[in-house]
């Protein structure tokens, strides 16, 4: 006697046939060294499972997802352990597409798949990323990278969490693309969140949210976001001192609140910083293709880094002519030693305030050793005032415990949240003259964009005199206390950004 099958095992069924037309073409199961690799570390994560040999390719697959299906979470085992072993590749965009199906099955109703998704495969809004943003009340930077259309990025949210008010972000996602469609597309989706949302008594709620975000709401405020890339010594069991961990983490601002989404994690050497970064800052790129706003970069360094000019670290490294990241954001450093020494962080906040209510009558010190103890005799001149929110350097931190790092310590504990340098020479005139025009008027509370400026006024030079000008040596710390990528919380979704 056969057992009547769900709709959601019959959506399974016709995914599970696509599924294996894919896996067919990747790398790993065209070889026989390949797939051996693959199903030992299936069997190393799901326990041991019978798995027939068969001669042909096609049945071989067949047998491996049918073998995962079986598995409590072996489908989404199958396209996690492919991915480990053969990233970046086609197949595993389109496996992960099938993932998200495979999850929303027993989600979506039927019609979902027979009317709603040919509406939304031909449908790729070009502020996906704000819809998306939107529908998830800013839990969300936006939808992963395989998410193309909207389609995709409707299944990818089908199965998250709902939010305060119960009211899934699907469903919330369909009401913003009513404004996409037809008149015709439009009514189908309103009748078809009507049913779903009276079957789960949530008619209120989901004319609440349609009205809230009929009229604009929970749009960002702050149209900067900021990529963050925090560098850290790591420890080597091989004896190297020049390995780092390097973390990533994008912010942005929503629903009353900034949130934080970590990228994975990875280690490099020093000379590999450079090209690491580049490839975290290609992924954000394309996952925030239809951000209309400014995206400011900031690297969280260690002391010894801190004088290292990455606003001149290149991008576009595999064309003709590469550029800088100053070039195309506003870019900052940030002290990793102050985000871990939570002893500063009052003083700290306490000046931050300071620059972000009076930025016109805040004060910019400038550092001019002289005479014995001069350190400690700085220390107290930067917190008897609490207008002062900056230090200008009187030398660059080129070496710990010499003179630039010392003042560079001072302001820290005086929580001065900016400070100033020119990573060669801090004493010409001008270097003076441009920090005063960058500071005067206000200024100071638009420093790194005004830093932008001073940067793209040496890229319009020629290339030889370049070197000559104050944007191409020029270090701005600016440091936020309320965007420690340590302390925002992570929106609480699955998977959004992974491999970002």
């Amino acid at each position: 006697m056969k057992t009547a099958q769900t709709s959601g095992d019959q959506v399974r069924h016709r995914i599970q046939t696509v599924l294996v037309g894919v896996l067919e073409r990747t790398r790993l199961m065209r070889g026989q060294p390949g797939r051996q690799l693959l199903i030992e570390q299936l069997q190393d994560r799901l326990g041991p499972f019978p798995l027939r040999e068969h001669a042909e390719l096609r049945l071989q697959t067949a047998e491996l997802v049918g073998a995962c299906r079986r598995l409590t979470d072996g489908v989404q085992i199958l396209v996690e352990t492919v991915e480990h072993l053969e990233p970046g590749t086609d197949e595993v965009v389109q496996l992960r597409r099938l993932r998200d199906e495979w999850e929303a099955a027993d989600v979506l109703i039927e019609d979902d798949w027979t009317r709603l998704r040919p509406l939304l495969e031909n449908l790729a809004p070009t502020n996906l990323t704000v819809l998306y943003q939107r529908a998830t009340e800013h839990r969300s930077p936006g939808p992963p990278s395989w998410c193309a259309n909207a389609w995709q990025a409707f299944v990818h949210l089908a199965g998250q969490n709902a939010g305060p008010d119960g009211l899934p972000p699907s469903m919330a996602f369909l009401v913003l693309l009513e404004d996409q469609v037809d008149a015709q597309a439009a009514r189908w989706i309103r009748l078809r969140n009507g049913r779903l949302a009276t079957g789960q008594g949530l008619t209120p709620e989901l004319e609440d949210r349609r009205a809230h975000l009929r009229r604009g709401g929970e749009q960002p405020i702050d149209t900067t976001a900021y990529l963050v890339v925090q560098v850290e010594p790591h420890l080597d069991p091989g004896g190297s001192d020049d390995m780092y961990a390097l973390s990533h983490f994008r912010q942005w601002y929503g629903a009353d609140s900034w949130h934080s989404r970590r990228g994975e994690p990875r280690l490099a050497r020093l000379a590999d910083l450079e090209r690491e970064v580049e490839r975290v800052i290609e992924q954000m790129e394309i996952e925030w293709s239809d951000r209309t706003g400014t995206v400011v970069v900031e690297f969280v360094l260690p002391w010894e880094l801190l004088n290292v000019g990455v606003d001149r670290w290149r991008k576009e490294t595999d064309s003709s002519r590469p550029i800088t990241l100053a070039m195309d954001y506003p870019v900052v450093v940030r002290s990793l030693e102050r985000l871990r020494t939570q002893r500063w962080h009052r003083a700290w906040h306490q000046r931050w305030r300071q620059l972000l209510t009076a930025p016109a009558h805040s004060v910019v010190y400038w550092s001019r050793p002289s005479g014995k103890d001069y350190f400690t005799r700085l220390e107290s001149e930067l917190k008897a005032d609490d207008r002062v929110v900056s230090l200008v350097l009187s030398e660059p931190p080129a070496q710990r415990g010499e003179t630039g790092q010392q003042e560079i310590e001072a302001a820290l504990r005086a929580g001065l949240p900016v400070i100033i340098w020119h990573r060669g020479d801090c004493t010409s005139a001008e270097f003076r003259e441009a920090v005063t025009s960058l500071v005067t008027d206000g200024g100071i509370g638009q420093l790194p964009l005004r830093a932008k400026e001073l940067r793209h006024q040496a890229l319009r030079l020629e290339p030889a005199l370049r070197d000559g000008h104050i944007g191409h040596h020029l270090t701005i710390l600016w440091d936020d206390p309320e965007r420690r990528p340590d302390t925002l919380g992570a929106p609480a979704d699955r998977g959004t950004g992974e491999g970002w």
